[in-house]
Protein backbone atom coordinates (compact mmCIF):
# COMPACT_ATOMS: atom_id res chain seq x y z
CA UNK A 1 0.00 0.00 0.00
CA UNK A 2 1.27 3.47 -0.92
CA UNK A 3 2.19 5.91 1.83
CA UNK A 4 2.38 9.68 2.02
CA UNK A 5 5.77 11.19 2.71
CA UNK A 6 4.72 14.83 2.98
CA UNK A 7 2.07 16.91 4.72
CA UNK A 8 -1.28 17.31 2.99
CA UNK A 9 -1.49 20.92 4.12
CA UNK A 10 2.02 22.43 3.84
CA UNK A 11 4.00 19.74 1.91
CA UNK A 12 6.61 19.53 4.66
CA UNK A 13 8.34 16.13 4.83
CA UNK A 14 9.11 16.32 8.55
CA UNK A 15 6.36 14.02 9.86
CA UNK A 16 6.06 12.40 13.28
CA UNK A 17 4.21 9.07 13.53
CA UNK A 18 1.51 8.98 16.22
CA UNK A 19 2.23 5.49 17.52
CA UNK A 20 -0.82 5.56 19.77
CA UNK A 21 -2.99 5.60 16.66
CA UNK A 22 -1.12 3.13 14.46
CA UNK A 23 -4.24 0.93 14.31
CA UNK A 24 -6.16 3.55 12.34
CA UNK A 25 -4.19 4.12 9.16
CA UNK A 26 -0.81 5.02 10.68
CA UNK A 27 -1.58 8.57 11.73
CA UNK A 28 1.16 11.17 11.46
CA UNK A 29 1.50 14.78 12.58
CA UNK A 30 3.32 17.41 10.54
CA UNK A 31 6.03 19.01 12.67
CA UNK A 32 5.74 22.24 10.68
CA UNK A 33 1.99 23.02 10.68
CA UNK A 34 0.50 20.45 13.08
CA UNK A 35 -1.79 18.73 10.55
CA UNK A 36 -2.75 15.16 11.52
CA UNK A 37 -3.62 12.65 8.79
CA UNK A 38 -3.39 9.01 7.81
CA UNK A 39 -0.11 8.06 6.21
CA UNK A 40 -1.79 5.37 4.12
CA UNK A 41 -3.38 6.06 0.75
CA UNK A 42 -6.50 3.90 0.36
CA UNK A 43 -7.08 2.40 -3.08
CA UNK A 44 -10.09 3.35 -5.19
CA UNK A 45 -11.42 -0.20 -4.86
CA UNK A 46 -11.16 -0.07 -1.07
CA UNK A 47 -13.01 3.26 -0.94
CA UNK A 48 -15.69 2.07 -3.36
CA UNK A 49 -16.28 -1.03 -1.26
CA UNK A 50 -16.33 0.95 1.98
CA UNK A 51 -18.72 3.71 0.88
CA UNK A 52 -20.91 1.21 -0.91
CA UNK A 53 -21.84 -0.14 2.52
CA UNK A 54 -23.20 3.19 3.73
CA UNK A 55 -26.83 2.90 4.78
CA UNK A 56 -29.86 5.12 4.33
CA UNK A 57 -31.56 7.24 6.97
CA UNK A 58 -35.34 7.06 7.15
CA UNK A 59 -35.84 10.60 8.38
CA UNK A 60 -34.37 13.50 10.30
CA UNK A 61 -35.24 14.48 13.84
CA UNK A 62 -37.27 17.69 14.26
CA UNK A 63 -34.29 19.19 16.08
CA UNK A 64 -31.97 18.57 13.12
CA UNK A 65 -34.50 20.14 10.74
CA UNK A 66 -34.66 23.14 13.04
CA UNK A 67 -30.85 23.43 13.05
CA UNK A 68 -30.73 23.25 9.25
CA UNK A 69 -33.22 26.10 9.00
CA UNK A 70 -31.31 28.16 11.56
CA UNK A 71 -28.22 27.68 9.40
CA UNK A 72 -30.16 28.66 6.29
CA UNK A 73 -31.30 31.79 8.11
CA UNK A 74 -27.64 32.86 8.36
CA UNK A 75 -27.18 32.27 4.62
CA UNK A 76 -29.97 34.66 3.60
CA UNK A 77 -27.58 37.63 3.70
CA UNK A 78 -25.47 35.93 0.97
CA UNK A 79 -28.36 35.17 -1.40
CA UNK A 80 -27.68 37.01 -4.67
CA UNK A 81 -27.47 34.37 -7.39
CA UNK A 82 -29.81 32.13 -5.35
CA UNK A 83 -27.53 29.09 -5.87
CA UNK A 84 -26.31 26.78 -3.11
CA UNK A 85 -24.07 23.71 -3.40
CA UNK A 86 -23.76 20.90 -0.84
CA UNK A 87 -20.63 18.81 -1.50
CA UNK A 88 -21.15 15.26 -0.26
CA UNK A 89 -24.83 15.92 0.41
CA UNK A 90 -25.81 12.36 1.36
CA UNK A 91 -29.52 11.86 0.90
CA UNK A 92 -30.04 15.60 0.44
CA UNK A 93 -31.79 16.39 3.71
CA UNK A 94 -30.13 19.80 4.05
CA UNK A 95 -30.74 20.73 0.40
CA UNK A 96 -34.33 19.59 0.75
CA UNK A 97 -34.84 22.30 3.38
CA UNK A 98 -33.02 24.85 1.21
CA UNK A 99 -35.21 23.97 -1.78
CA UNK A 100 -38.34 24.58 0.28
CA UNK A 101 -37.02 28.08 0.94
CA UNK A 102 -36.61 28.78 -2.79
CA UNK A 103 -32.90 28.10 -3.29
CA UNK A 104 -31.61 26.65 -6.58
CA UNK A 105 -30.04 23.55 -5.00
CA UNK A 106 -27.07 21.49 -6.23
CA UNK A 107 -25.27 18.53 -4.70
CA UNK A 108 -22.50 15.98 -5.24
CA UNK A 109 -22.31 12.38 -4.05
CA UNK A 110 -20.65 9.03 -4.74
CA UNK A 111 -23.15 6.38 -3.64
CA UNK A 112 -25.82 5.53 -6.26
CA UNK A 113 -28.49 5.18 -3.56
CA UNK A 114 -27.83 8.77 -2.42
CA UNK A 115 -27.84 10.11 -5.97
CA UNK A 116 -31.20 8.46 -6.61
CA UNK A 117 -32.70 9.80 -3.38
CA UNK A 118 -31.56 13.36 -4.17
CA UNK A 119 -32.83 13.28 -7.75
CA UNK A 120 -36.19 12.12 -6.43
CA UNK A 121 -36.24 15.29 -4.27
CA UNK A 122 -35.57 17.53 -7.27
CA UNK A 123 -31.93 18.27 -6.40
CA UNK A 124 -29.48 18.93 -9.26
CA UNK A 125 -26.81 16.26 -8.78
CA UNK A 126 -23.28 15.45 -9.98
CA UNK A 127 -21.66 12.07 -9.33
CA UNK A 128 -18.21 11.68 -7.77
CA UNK A 129 -15.67 14.27 -6.72
CA UNK A 130 -16.34 17.98 -7.05
CA UNK A 131 -15.44 18.87 -10.64
CA UNK A 132 -14.97 22.52 -11.58
CA UNK A 133 -15.96 21.70 -15.15
CA UNK A 134 -19.50 20.91 -14.01
CA UNK A 135 -20.24 24.48 -12.89
CA UNK A 136 -19.53 28.03 -14.05
CA UNK A 137 -16.82 29.79 -12.06
CA UNK A 138 -18.00 31.99 -9.16
CA UNK A 139 -21.59 30.81 -9.64
CA UNK A 140 -22.61 29.97 -6.06
CA UNK A 141 -23.59 32.17 -3.14
CA UNK A 142 -23.01 29.41 -0.58
CA UNK A 143 -21.09 26.12 -0.55
CA UNK A 144 -21.72 23.66 2.25
CA UNK A 145 -19.63 20.64 3.26
CA UNK A 146 -20.98 18.79 6.29
CA UNK A 147 -18.74 16.08 7.77
CA UNK A 148 -16.97 15.46 4.45
CA UNK A 149 -13.49 17.01 4.50
CA UNK A 150 -12.17 14.39 6.92
CA UNK A 151 -12.78 11.75 4.22
CA UNK A 152 -10.87 13.40 1.35
CA UNK A 153 -7.48 12.38 0.02
CA UNK A 154 -6.71 15.99 -0.98
CA UNK A 155 -8.67 18.31 1.34
CA UNK A 156 -6.74 21.45 0.37
CA UNK A 157 -7.62 21.00 -3.31
CA UNK A 158 -11.27 20.65 -2.33
CA UNK A 159 -11.19 23.94 -0.43
CA UNK A 160 -9.49 25.64 -3.38
CA UNK A 161 -12.33 24.39 -5.59
CA UNK A 162 -14.86 25.86 -3.15
CA UNK A 163 -13.11 29.19 -3.49
CA UNK A 164 -13.18 28.99 -7.28
CA UNK A 165 -16.92 28.25 -7.39
CA UNK A 166 -17.99 30.88 -4.87
CA UNK A 167 -18.82 34.36 -6.08
CA UNK A 168 -16.83 37.19 -4.47
CA UNK A 169 -18.30 37.70 -1.01
CA UNK A 170 -19.86 34.21 -0.99
CA UNK A 171 -19.90 31.94 2.06
CA UNK A 172 -18.28 28.55 2.64
CA UNK A 173 -19.59 26.50 5.56
CA UNK A 174 -17.64 23.40 6.63
CA UNK A 175 -18.06 21.03 9.56
CA UNK A 176 -15.64 18.34 10.67
CA UNK A 177 -14.62 16.55 13.90
CA UNK A 178 -12.08 18.27 16.12
CA UNK A 179 -8.90 16.27 16.84
CA UNK A 180 -8.36 18.41 19.95
CA UNK A 181 -11.84 17.59 21.26
CA UNK A 182 -12.62 16.67 24.83
CA UNK A 183 -13.93 13.30 23.61
CA UNK A 184 -10.64 12.42 21.90
CA UNK A 185 -8.74 13.52 24.99
CA UNK A 186 -10.92 11.24 27.15
CA UNK A 187 -11.13 8.26 24.79
CA UNK A 188 -7.66 8.39 23.25
CA UNK A 189 -7.04 5.64 20.71
CA UNK A 190 -10.62 4.41 21.22
CA UNK A 191 -12.14 7.65 19.88
CA UNK A 192 -14.62 6.36 17.30
CA UNK A 193 -13.82 9.16 14.81
CA UNK A 194 -10.44 7.54 14.19
CA UNK A 195 -11.49 5.08 11.53
CA UNK A 196 -9.52 4.10 8.42
CA UNK A 197 -10.29 4.29 5.52
CA UNK A 198 -13.41 6.26 6.46
CA UNK A 199 -11.48 9.19 7.93
CA UNK A 200 -8.04 10.15 6.68
CA UNK A 201 -7.78 13.78 7.90
CA UNK A 202 -7.98 15.04 11.49
CA UNK A 203 -8.23 18.81 11.72
CA UNK A 204 -7.98 21.12 14.70
CA UNK A 205 -9.21 24.71 14.79
CA UNK A 206 -5.66 25.81 14.02
CA UNK A 207 -5.04 23.54 11.05
CA UNK A 208 -8.50 24.11 9.57
CA UNK A 209 -7.94 27.86 9.76
CA UNK A 210 -4.59 27.45 8.00
CA UNK A 211 -6.21 25.32 5.29
CA UNK A 212 -8.96 27.88 4.64
CA UNK A 213 -6.48 30.72 4.33
CA UNK A 214 -4.17 28.71 2.10
CA UNK A 215 -7.15 27.91 -0.15
CA UNK A 216 -7.71 31.64 -0.68
CA UNK A 217 -10.37 32.54 1.89
CA UNK A 218 -9.69 35.89 3.52
CA UNK A 219 -12.02 36.24 6.49
CA UNK A 220 -13.81 33.75 8.68
CA UNK A 221 -14.30 32.12 12.04
CA UNK A 222 -14.30 28.61 13.50
CA UNK A 223 -16.48 27.43 16.37
CA UNK A 224 -15.79 24.27 18.34
CA UNK A 225 -18.97 23.04 20.03
CA UNK A 226 -20.66 20.07 21.62
CA UNK A 227 -19.76 16.83 23.35
CA UNK A 228 -21.07 13.63 21.78
CA UNK A 229 -22.49 11.55 24.62
CA UNK A 230 -23.40 8.86 22.10
CA UNK A 231 -19.81 8.64 20.84
CA UNK A 232 -18.45 8.23 24.37
CA UNK A 233 -21.20 5.75 25.19
CA UNK A 234 -20.52 3.70 22.07
CA UNK A 235 -16.85 3.45 22.95
CA UNK A 236 -17.50 2.44 26.55
CA UNK A 237 -20.27 0.08 25.45
CA UNK A 238 -17.90 -1.56 22.98
CA UNK A 239 -15.36 -2.07 25.75
CA UNK A 240 -17.95 -3.60 28.09
CA UNK A 241 -19.29 -5.80 25.32
CA UNK A 242 -15.78 -7.03 24.56
CA UNK A 243 -15.23 -7.83 28.23
CA UNK A 244 -18.53 -9.73 28.40
CA UNK A 245 -17.61 -11.80 25.37
CA UNK A 246 -14.22 -12.63 26.87
CA UNK A 247 -16.00 -13.78 30.03
CA UNK A 248 -18.34 -16.00 28.03
CA UNK A 249 -21.43 -13.78 28.30
CA UNK A 250 -22.79 -13.30 24.79
CA UNK A 251 -25.94 -11.41 25.72
CA UNK A 252 -25.83 -7.89 24.35
CA UNK A 253 -27.66 -4.94 25.90
CA UNK A 254 -29.54 -2.23 24.02
CA UNK A 255 -28.41 1.37 24.05
CA UNK A 256 -30.07 4.40 22.51
CA UNK A 257 -28.46 7.42 20.83
CA UNK A 258 -28.22 9.68 23.85
CA UNK A 259 -27.38 12.76 21.76
CA UNK A 260 -30.86 12.65 20.19
CA UNK A 261 -32.49 12.12 23.56
CA UNK A 262 -30.69 15.11 25.03
CA UNK A 263 -31.38 17.31 22.00
CA UNK A 264 -35.08 16.71 22.48
CA UNK A 265 -34.91 17.39 26.22
CA UNK A 266 -32.88 20.57 25.79
CA UNK A 267 -35.28 22.00 23.21
CA UNK A 268 -38.12 21.84 25.70
CA UNK A 269 -36.24 23.05 28.77
CA UNK A 270 -35.07 26.70 29.05
CA UNK A 271 -32.66 25.89 31.89
CA UNK A 272 -31.02 23.12 29.90
CA UNK A 273 -30.73 25.48 26.93
CA UNK A 274 -28.88 28.02 29.08
CA UNK A 275 -26.60 25.26 30.41
CA UNK A 276 -25.89 24.06 26.88
CA UNK A 277 -25.00 27.58 25.73
CA UNK A 278 -22.62 28.01 28.67
CA UNK A 279 -20.98 24.65 27.96
CA UNK A 280 -20.57 25.48 24.27
CA UNK A 281 -19.04 28.85 25.16
CA UNK A 282 -16.45 27.07 27.31
CA UNK A 283 -15.76 24.44 24.66
CA UNK A 284 -15.36 27.14 22.01
CA UNK A 285 -13.06 29.23 24.19
CA UNK A 286 -10.84 26.23 24.98
CA UNK A 287 -11.12 24.89 21.39
CA UNK A 288 -12.13 21.46 22.74
CA UNK A 289 -15.65 20.98 21.36
CA UNK A 290 -16.22 17.70 19.55
CA UNK A 291 -17.30 19.35 16.32
CA UNK A 292 -15.99 22.31 14.35
CA UNK A 293 -18.05 24.74 12.29
CA UNK A 294 -16.12 26.95 9.89
CA UNK A 295 -17.70 30.05 8.32
CA UNK A 296 -15.45 31.68 5.69
CA UNK A 297 -16.13 34.38 3.11
CA UNK A 298 -14.42 34.67 -0.23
Amino acid sequence: MNKLNKCKLCNNTNLRPLKKYVHAGELARCISCGMVFSNLIPSESLLAEHYGRYGMFAELSPTTIKRYNELLDTFEQFRQKNRILDVGCGEGFFLEQAKRRGWDVHGTEYAPQYIEACLHKGINMQTGVLNLNNYPAESFDVIVSIEVIEHLLDPLKELENFNALLRPGGQAFITTPNFNSISRIILGKNWSVISYPDHVNYFTAGTLSKAMKKAGFKTGKIKTVGVSITRIQQTLFKKKRSNRLENGNHQDSKHEPLDLQWQSRIEGNPLLKISKNILNAILNFTRTGDGMKAFYKK
